[in-house]
């Protein structure tokens, strides 16, 4: 079960059952996360564990041609949770992702080979294993405003919709591709700056309260309602058909929730 934007909206701690409770990370958290001694930037290295793949994984721990000659029956064995595990190091990354994003103390168990979930009473309320890894990851990758499937094509009232909303499209599709070359103009320090001096109701002071995916939302329709009068000035001018002012409050996810626009 994927958490819906709707709770992600809210910004508030999501319980989900088997697992514990999922804490959307803010701002200010993500910014004292990076903030170490070791001046890792902890949040991206956390993101880029729960995205990858198992082939990205075989490559870059130098395991394809070892994987290839295995058995089908090893194979089906040595999933991406299970090899995670396997190096001390990747596997203590790991832990201190879930422990970041769950609120509950999380504990490693080496003879059941997955992370236990302990509350304040010392109780086991949930694990993540083998079996539930991916469903895990693809609720952590949601609360950040990450999401590994593919969205659905929406469907509009005009044409006129259609078109703002394929120009915002290719926007948010060139932001994808660009943060991961690690591109100045789309780091998160810069962003930060960008919605901190262009929004009405955030600035240095409150927006550090933010989630990520509030602020990805802030971030999203800023861009949005720039498209949008831009095409109404051009419209008001030049334009000659009835306009469909409606596109301003279109329902535009920024995450795949299932539905669709109408």
């Amino acid at each position: 079960m994927l958490v819906s934007c709707k709770q992600l909206l809210r910004g508030k701690p999501i319980k989900v059952k088997g697992i514990g409770t999922l804490v959307p990370p803010t701002l200010d958290s993500i910014f004292e996360l990076s903030d170490n001694e070791e001046n890792i930037d902890k949040y991206n290295l956390f993101i880029n564990i729960l995205l990858i793949e198992l082939p990205q994984f075989l490559e870059i721990a130098k395991l394809k041609a070892f994987y290839s000659q295995l058995p089908d029956e090893v194979q089906c064995q040595c999933s991406l949770f299970n090899l995670l595990l396997l190096k001390p190091d990747i596997r203590q990354t790991l832990f201190e992702c879930l422990s970041f994003f769950i609120a509950e103390k999380i504990e490693y168990c080496d003879r059941e080979y997955c992370f236990k979930v302990i509350d304040n009473k010392g109780q086991t309320i949930g694990v993540i294993n083998n079996d539930n890894f991916e469903s895990v990851r693809n609720n952590l990758l949601r609360l950040n405003c990450v999401n590994k499937k593919h969205e659905e094509k929406l469907k509009f009232k005009d044409e006129k919709a259609r078109q703002i909303y394929l120009r915002c499209q290719k926007g948010r599709e060139e932001f994808q591709k660009a943060k991961p070359q690690n591109d100045k103009k789309y780091n998160l320090i810069n962003l930060v700056e960008y919605v901190a001096t262009k929004s009405h109701s955030y600035n240095f002071f409150n927006i550090w309260d933010l989630t990520i995916y509030q602020f990805n939302v802030e971030f999203q329709r800023i861009n949005f309602y720039n498209q949008v009068d831009t095409y109404t000035k051009r419209w008001s001018t030049w334009g000659e058909d009835k306009f469909d002012f409606s596109v301003w409050y279109e329902n535009i996810e920024i995450l795949n929730n299932g539905g669709k626009a109408e």
